[in-house]
């Protein structure tokens, strides 16, 4: 199932230079899940894929705190 539809991504003009694109507003059901890239365009380079669990504003003891971040095994 796709959950996020199509991201567009920017060209940086590099193959050395990355830029963050985020996706919000995905919801998940409990459970294991399986992450699928999938390109509709040859010729790109991605760097890091990060995942992180949205904290509603209203959830956090500080409004101006950022979303907890996942990082997998290096």
């Amino acid at each position: 199932m796709n959950v996020t539809g199509p991201v567009p991504v920017p060209n940086t003009g590099s193959w050395k230079t990355f830029q963050w694109v985020g996706v919000g507003g995905v919801s998940l059901t409990a459970g294991q899940h399986i992450l699928k890239l999938v390109a509709d365009q040859q010729y790109f380079n991605l760097d890091t894929i990060q995942i992180s669990p949205w904290i509603r504003n209203s959830d956090r003891p500080n409004s101006h705190a950022q979303p907890r971040s996942w990082h997998g095994p290096a």
